[in-house]
């Protein structure tokens, strides 16, 4: 039986390309983004159940794992899965990790991310929002913004 972070994790694996793909055209920080793309979702999957958090925090954990994984988003993916149209995915992902940590503190992304990579490389991508903020186009950028409802201070 497949579980549902499997399937999940299946979907990321369609919606973002692998982490070499974004190297060329966004640098190797955004590389390394999409390389903790599976991190990433399975500390926004741990947190949208976590009953300690804030229904807000829940909520915002929830929007980006949903995100991260629907092709059919505010800038779809084409049949080609380019990194171009893959970036407002991962923008998503990571902005709504940051939030958790703002809401929450950052002990809350620490106990809900898993080991490889590093919780301190994850966090210091975090702090490298800005750079895939850079590469989403800008109406996409706000409408994502306005979708997680964190406004302009996750990027």
């Amino acid at each position: 039986m497949l579980r549902p972070l499997d399937g999940l994790a299946i979907q990321l694996s369609i919606t973002i390309p692998k982490p070499e793909a974004f190297a060329p055209g966004f640098g190797l920080v955004v590389a390394r983004m999409a390389a903790a793309a599976g991190p990433v979702l399975r500390a926004l999957h741990r947190a949208a159940y976590d009953l300690d958090f804030s229904s807000r925090a829940r909520h915002t954990a929830a929007a980006g794992l949903l995100y991260m994984c629907e092709p059919l988003d505010f800038l779809p993916l084409n049949a080609d899965r380019s990194p171009e149209r893959a970036i407002d995915n991962l923008y998503a992902g990571f902005a709504a990790l940051r939030q958790l940590a703002i809401l929450e503190g950052p002990a809350a992304v620490v106990r809900h991310w898993r080991p490889e990579p590093p919780v301190q490389e994850g966090l210091v991508l975090l702090a490298k929002l800005d750079e895939v903020a850079a590469y989403v186009p800008p109406i996409v950028l706000g409408k994502v913004q306005h979708y997680l409802d964190i406004g302009d201070e996750a990027s």
